[in-house]
């Protein structure tokens, strides 16, 4: 019995999935197409993993302020993919980049443009 039981426990060992942490996330984004567009992105979720959440941004050449449905994908290699849906201005976008750190940087396409961002990441408390 004491053998069965050690195999059974030492084979459930290699069949023990890999578990993503549950976080909170705050990207403060810079979307370089002028330089002129900054935002805050908030997500819940699972890092690595998929993290849904909701982003606004604001030009600071013409002060309109814009709001989107963000769908975050963090890979466990530090690869980025967020799509961003539901934009007021009608402006959705794919945003792909790397995650190193604290910091992620990339490129983005959009209905109205393409170019470069950076976000940093801040860590909160998930919500229950």
């Amino acid at each position: 019995m004491f053998k069965f039981l050690k195999i059974a426990i030492f084979s459930l060992g290699f069949a023990m999935p890999t578990f993503a942490f549950a976080v909170c996330e705050q990207w403060s984004v810079t979307l370089q197409q002028n330089g002129n567009e900054t935002g805050v992105w908030n997500f819940q979720g699972s890092d690595p993993g998929e993290m849904l959440g909701n982003g606004t941004s604001t030009d600071s050449n013409n002060g309109h302020t814009y709001t989107y449905s963000l769908d975050a994908f963090v890979e466990a290699d530090g690869r980025v993919t967020v799509n961003r849906t539901q934009s007021s201005d009608g402006n959705n976008c794919t945003y792909t980049g790397q995650k190193t750190g604290n910091t992620i940087t990339g490129t983005y396409v959009c209905n109205k443009g393409d170019g470069p961002w950076k976000a940093l990441v801040s860590y909160c408390l998930p919500k229950k």
